[in-house]
């Protein structure tokens, strides 16, 4: 819902995630991070959400990238 992305807005920005959103009837989020981090993400998203928000893995991947 509305309330509810708006509730995740701050911990999105702070973990700098790459979010891919679609504003529609309810807001929809698709994002890449790391595995390691999933079920944290996952347990704070329901709370933030009051349990509302439906949380879909949609498959996992090695991804490239420079460390500076």
């Amino acid at each position: 819902t509305y309330p509810g992305y708006h509730a995740l807005e701050p911990m999105l920005r702070a973990k700098g995630y790459d979010c891919e959103l679609t504003f529609g009837e309810r807001v929809t989020l698709a994002l890449t991070l790391p595995a390691e981090e999933a079920a944290g993400f996952a347990a704070a998203v329901t709370e933030k959400t009051d349990g509302k928000a439906n949380i879909a893995l949609l498959g996992e991947a090695l991804v490239a990238c420079r460390i500076e």
